[in-house]
């Protein structure tokens, strides 16, 4: 199993490096501060592995991010399709060893699934009192990264 502190370093960039409809990342000094302490802590581990839905252009950009803004840490991506990326993650813990440091998906009950099953490590940003409660778990297992607007259409 991955250490808690990458855990909690993986889920600190991704709240740099996403946008949560929460508005949970800061520019305080107390948040810069952590995040100093959590990049000297993911230094020692070497790399970040972030399982995602994400658009190819949209990891380009972020790859590029993240090389300027934590040079010393490497950032593995796995992009799949969501049920792809679950089987995955199913399949390392169901064998000992899952790489996964952070997930997003598109599916919204994975959170939920995820956290009856004991596999998130729960972390609450500096901001968490301020995340709408329905962008987010109250045990801080998951946070919403993103809302979308599904429509029903049909032709006449």
């Amino acid at each position: 199993m991955r250490s808690p502190h990458v855990v909690a370093i993986a889920t600190i960039f991704a709240a740099v490096a996403l946008a949560s409809p929460a508005g949970a990342v800061t520019n305080s000094d107390a948040s810069k501060k952590r995040l100093a302490e959590y990049y000297a802590l993911a230094k020692k581990e070497g790399e970040v592995v972030w399982y995602t839905t994400s658009r190819e252009s949209y990891l380009k950009g972020l790859s590029g991010f993240w090389k300027k803004k934590f040079p010393d840490v490497k950032l593995t991506i796995l992009r799949k399709n969501s049920p792809q990326l679950v089987q995955t993650i199913e399949a390392e813990i169901a064998a000992g060893r899952p790489r996964a440091d952070v997930f997003t998906s598109a599916l919204a009950y994975q959170g939920e699934d995820f956290k009856q099953h004991g596999w998130f490590q729960p972390y609450k940003p500096a901001t968490f009192d301020k995340i709408g409660a329905q962008y987010k778990d109250a045990d801080g297992q998951w946070i919403a990264q993103s809302m979308f607007l599904l429509l029903g259409a049909y032709n006449t």
